[in-house]
């Protein structure tokens, strides 16, 4: 499940991004109180958006190969 991979990840301190999550899906979420969890700038409304944070952080690192994150459209 969505929230499973998202758990696993921020335990992991991976940077996790979610991109497009309304109604159910982000009610789901805020119910398990990961919402909470995640930083604001991390929960997009616009998926392409969070996409393009999330590869900015990733190309930011000197071996953005090793790079380890978790980026979730729905």
């Amino acid at each position: 499940m969505i929230e499973n991979a998202i758990l696993e990840a921020l335990e992991a301190d991976r940077h996790v991004f979610v991109g497009g999550a309304v109604g159910q899906t982000k009610e789901r979420l805020e119910k398990l109180g990961l919402v909470d969890r995640l930083s604001p700038d991390r929960l997009l409304m616009d998926r392409p958006e969070a996409l393009r944070q999330a590869v900015a952080i990733a190309t930011q690192h000197d071996e953005p190969e090793l790079y380890e994150g978790l980026f979730i459209g729905s």
